[in-house]
Formats: structure tokens, sequence, C-alpha cells
């Protein structure tokens, strides 16, 4: 009988050799697929493997049922009918009535803790995640999760659920991913999670008016810069606590967030003195910045003061002169104070206020002098003009001809000599209509070629009192010495009754 079958089998052999599209050296052709056979079997005893051998059962489903395996998806395997041994007609088999595809992921603070909506910025950067299995089936052995990438192989918690380690996650987005294995070793498809991180705090910065100003603004301008680099500011948690001398009160402020300022101006007087200010904000996250504490003073009021000059004497024969100062202020102090000798204040500078100037330099001309004063506060509040007056007496040097020609001489040249009261002084002259000479240290002058006629001689002296380097028309005499004479003789020239004044200093 057992020769009978191999006889038979052999028969088989040759026909389907002979008459086969392809022989059994190659892979039996598939239709609907193209899926390579690494093994295949027909009936008992009669089997080709091509590539690596697997461990093929048998199947009991009637005459000519072939088991494949398919290389391109080996786990798990599927299975087909080989019909009449020529071709092979793949497909894949019904799902069974489990699977281990993940369900639903959500994600809490913490295991009965609030939970974390997805896609929205929350403060938390450990979450606990926890899912399901879409329909429960054989035992699961465990899940392999991982963050912003797909899971390995390797079984990381057994439970449905994942505690994220402490602060494990960095501020930005990230995503869970979580797949199932089961005891087969065989993987379900994945489920994820999308998580947004923010857990710092905003920032407050660049608060004005700065700390500790002292400003004369009755409604001062209050701001701040706010930053958050992540979830961004949530200006509806902007809260100024503003505290004045006499009130308390909260403001939101308007914010930009382009530039990141946030603005509170008031609507009524603050009152002067001190006032404190607390900010308080949030960002989107929730996250609360450290509240910012900053205070500054109000002062609208101008300084009074008074000035007094050489302790309030009537006269002075000195340009120097000592200037008495004073200045109050009610709420702040005074701290600047501006001189000038005419009052415009144009090219005068603000300087340190003190009560008493030293060797204050009047404007040196003889008469009434005075000097204007304003003071200023801590708060940029500028005083009214305060003055005082004084009688500046100078020491001008007086003039004196002491040698000049007769009154009536045929002589056409003609020589001076002249002196002052002030030693050191200089002299300047001039002859009939002529321009003033300069300045010189010569007590004489000479002149010669004269015409016939009447001729007239001006001589002044000057000094320089201030040490300028120049002779200002304060420090000259300002009655020049004259005499008069008469070139010619005495049957060409007639006399008048009355000769001119030889020597005469004109008042």
């Amino acid at each position: 009988m057992k020769k009978i079958i191999k006889t038979i089998i052999l028969l088989l052999t040759v026909v389907l050799y002979c008459f086969s599209p392809s022989s059994f050296a190659e892979a039996p052709q598939s239709q609907g697929s193209n899926y390579g056979i690494e093994h295949y079997v027909i009936n008992e005893g009669t089997s080709w493997m091509f590539g690596t051998t697997y461990d093929v059962q048998r199947s009991n489903i009637g005459t000519g049922v072939i088991n494949l395996v398919l290389s391109t998806n080996p786990d798990p395997p599927f299975y087909g009918l080989f019909q009449g041994f020529l071709y092979v007609t793949l497909f894949e088999p019904p799902l069974p009535d489990y699977q281990y595809d993940i369900g639903e992921v959500w994600a809490e603070e913490y295991p009965g803790g609030k939970v974390i909506l997805e896609s929205i910025w929350q403060n938390d950067p450990d979450p606990l995640f926890a899912w399901t299995i879409k329909v429960p089936g054989l035992e699961v052995l465990g899940y392999s999760v991982a963050f912003n990438e797909y899971p390995d192989e390797f079984v990381d918690v057994t439970d449905a659920e994942y505690q994220t380690p402490d602060f494990y996650l960095s501020d930005g987005i990230h995503t869970f991913y979580v797949i199932a294995k089961n005891t087969s070793g065989n993987f379900g498809n994945s489920g994820s999670f999308e998580v947004w991180v923010d857990a710092t705090r905003p920032e407050i910065t660049n608060t004005l008016p700065e700390n500790g100003a002292t400003i004369n603004e009755a409604r001062p301008t209050i701001q701040a810069t706010l930053f958050d680099e992540t979830s961004g500011i949530n200006s509806a948690t902007i809260v100024f606590t503003i505290t004045t001398e006499l009130d308390e009160f909260t403001a939101n402020g308007e914010y930009d967030p382009e530039t990141g300022v946030v603005v509170f101006q008031p609507e009524d007087d603050f009152q002067d003195g001190l006032v404190t200010v607390r900010l308080e904000v949030s960002d989107i996250a929730g996250n609360e910045a450290v509240p910012a504490f900053w205070s500054f003073v109000i002062d609208t009021v101008e300084p009074e003061g008074w000035i007094i000059i050489n302790n309030d004497a009537p006269i002075t024969d000195s340009p120097d002169v000592v200037l008495n100062l004073f200045a109050s202020e009610i709420v702040t102090e005074v701290t600047q104070m501006i001189l000038s000798n005419d009052g415009i204040f144009d090219t005068e500078v603000w300087e340190p206020y003190v009560t008493i100037k030293e060797d204050w330099a009047l404007q040196f001309v003889a008469g009434t002098r005075t000097v204007y004063v304003k003071f200023k506060d801590s708060a940029e509040n500028e005083s009214d003009v305060f003055s005082d007056s004084i009688i500046l007496l100078m020491s001008v040097p007086n003039t004196f001809i002491t040698d000049a020609p007769q009154s009536l001489t045929p002589d056409t040249a003609a020589s001076f000599s002249f002196t002052s009261t002030i030693s050191n002084s200089k002299f300047q002259y001039k002859l009939d209509t002529g321009e003033w000479m300069d300045f010189t240290e010569e007590s004489a002058a000479f002149f010669e070629n004269l015409p016939e006629g009447n001729h007239y001689f001006q001589v002044r002296a000057g000094i320089d009192l201030d040490n300028s380097g120049v002779i200002d028309i304060s420090e000259i005499d300002p009655s020049p010495a004259v005499v008069s004479w008469t070139v010619g003789s005495l049957s060409a020239i007639p006399f008048e009754t009355k000769q001119p004044i030889r020597y005469y200093k004109r008042e």
C-alpha cells in the first residue's frame, strides 16, 4: 500500500512539473496579493522551502490545504489556500474578538486630581497619564511609553497609567505616546496625548516711575513691562494696587501684547506725598509672577526763598559781594539754585543749593546792581525769581593834564603831559574831532604840523579793575581832562574878549 501511495505522489510531481506555470524550484504564484512566500506545504509530507524555514503546522481542512508564511508580515503570519497545487489566493484573516489598540488617553495633575486638557497651556511638568484599550482581550503583558517619539518594544509599565517623573517635561509642547504589548509579544496601535507645559513664572521689569523717584506730576503714568516666553501673559489677571497717604485702590491698566507694556493712567490727581504700587499678574498657564513693589514721591509745590546781598548793606565799593540764600520745601527738599545778574537765566547753569555764596561778582557798572536767583527741588519744581539790590560805588581814576601849549602860539607842534589819581592807570586821548587812540601806558603825547586855528586835546585814564584783560567803559574816567589853544600870530588871529581856559576838567 505504501508503495502505491509513493507512486501516485511521484506521478503527481511529474504532472505538476510539466504543466504548472512555475516550477517547484520557485515559489507558487499568488492572485490578488504581492506577498512573497517563504515556506509552504502541500498536503502531508511534501513541502518546498524558500528563504527562512519556519515550523509550519499541517492544516486539517480538506484536500490540497496549504499553510503559508508571508515574508512581509511575519508577526502574526497570514494563512491562505493553495488550490490545485498551481496558484495561491491570499487573504487577510478576519480580526479576532480582541484588540490591543489604545483607546482614550487622558492626563491629570495627580491620581484623582485636576484634569489636564489636551493642547491647552497648563503648568504641571510631571502629569499622570492614563488610558484604555479599545476592546479588552487576552491578558496584556504591559505598555511601552515615550515622549515626542514612537515607543520602543520594551515594556515600561504594566498598569494602564504612567506617572511622569518630577519636573521631567520642559516648557513647550510635548506628545505622549503609548502602545500595548500582549503575552504573545505583539503590539497594537498607539494612542497619544499632546500636553502643553509652561511651569515658569512670568516676569515684571522696567517699573515706572522709578522706585524711590520724586516727580512733580499729579497724575503720573504708572507702567511696567511684562514677559512670559511660553504661554504668554493673561491680561485678565493684571492688577495694580495703589496706595497713597489718603487712599488705596486697585486698577487693571491697559496691556499691549506686542510690547509687553502695561500702563495705568490716573483720571484724578494724586495728593502730594508717598505713593506705593503693587503689581500682580499670571500667565495663560496659571503661573503667578512674583509681585512687584515700588514707590515714589509726588511733589507739585514750588520752593519758596529769598536772597540778601552783603547782609543787606545799602552800598558797596567792591564788585565782589557775599550772597545769603534761603529756600524751603514742604514735601521734599531744595537741591539746586541758579544765579544771574540780569534775571534772564540764558547762559547761567544750575548749581547745588547753598545758603552762602562767597565772592559773587556784580555787574561792574557803578550804580544800583541787582542779583536774581531761582531754586529747584528734588521733584524738579522751579521757584519764582527772587532778587536783592545794592549800590556799587566804583573807584575809577581821575585824569589831569600837567603840561600843554600856550593858549596862543605860532608853533605848529604841541606836546602834552598827563597823570591820574590811580597808579598803573593807562591813558587814551584824541585831538580835535579825531577818534580816541588805544590805551597806552605812556603819560605824554606829541603832535606836529598843526594848521593855524583853534585846537583842543582830550585825555582820560582807565584801569582794568576786574582783571578781565580789557578796560571796560565802567573802568574809565567818565570826565576826560581837556585843554584848548590857538596856533597863529597875534596880528593874524583876532582875540575874543575872553581867552580859552588852558587847563580844565569837564564835569
